[in-house]
C-alpha cells in the first residue's frame, strides 16, 4: 500500500517541492513520508486516522531518495549510494521530528479560527503531531544509545516539560484571542 502510495504521489512530490525555495529538501521529503501514516479523509471525528505502519521503511526511503536526487541531480543514484543516500536519511530523520513540531504550532495556531468543533479538531490534531514528535525523537534516542524506546519515553524531561508549557500558552492565548473575536463580533453586532 505504502508502494503504491509514493509512486502515485512521486510526481506530485517532486513538482511541489519547486514551490518551496526557502524549504530545504529533507524537510519536503521528511513532511511527505510522515503524511503517509496520517488519512485525512476520515468523515467522522476527528476527521483524520493515524496508521503508525504505513511510514515508509529504510528500503522504500532508499528508493525515494535515489530516485528523487537522480531527478534533481540529473544524473542516476541508486539506492546502494550510501555516501549520498546515508547523509540525506539522516537529515530527513531530524526533520520528520520538524515537520511535526510545525504542524502542531500550525494547528494551535489555526484552532481559533474554525468555525465549529463539528469540524477538525485542530486542537486534537496539535496534540496528535506533538505526541508523532514525541514518538520519533524517542526512537532516534533509542537508535543512537541502544536503550528500548518505551524506557526513553518513559523518562520526564526539563525539556518535555518546557515544551509542554510553551505548548499550553500558545493554546491559552489561542483560546483568549479566539474569545475576544467572537466578543469583539457580538458587540459590533
Amino acid at each position: 500500500m505504502v508502494h503504491e502510495r509514493l509512486i502515485s504521489n512521486c510526481n506530485h512530490f517532486i513538482i511541489k517541492s519547486s514551490d518551496k525555495a526557502h524549504s530545504t529538501h529533507a524537510f519536503d521529503i521528511a513532511n511527505f513520508f510522515c503524511e503517509f501514516m496520517i488519512d485525512y479523509c476520515h468523515t467522522r471525528y476527528p476527521f483524520y486516522t493515524v496508521c503508525w505502519r504505513d511510514f515508509p521503511d529504510e528500503n522504500v526511503q532508499r528508493m525515494f531518495v535515489a530516485v528523487y536526487l537522480s531527478e534533481y541531480l540529473e544524473t542516476p543514484i541508486f539506492p546502494t549510494d550510501d555516501h549520498i543516500i546515508d547523509p540525506m536519511l539522516e537529515s530527513i530523520k531530524i526533520m520528520c521530528q520538524v515537520s511535526h513540531i510545525l504542524w502542531g504550532l500550525w494547528s494551535v495556531t489555526r484552532a481559533p479560527q474554525a468555525p465549529t468543533y463539528e469540524e477538525f479538531d485542530f486542537l486534537a490534531y496539535a496534540k496528535l503531531r506533538l505526541e508523532m514528535y514525541s514518538r520519533a525523537k524517542a526512537e532516534e534516542e533509542a537508535s543512537a544509545t541502544g536503550v528500548p524506546t518505551a524506557v526513553i519515553r518513559a523518562i520526564p524531561r526539563k525539556r518535555d516539560m518546557a515544551a509542554t508549557t510553551i505548548l499550553g500558552a500558545l493554546v491559552g492565548g489561542s483560546v483568549a484571542a479566539y474569545m475576544i473575536m467572537r466578543m469583539t463580533r457580538s458587540t459590533s453586532n
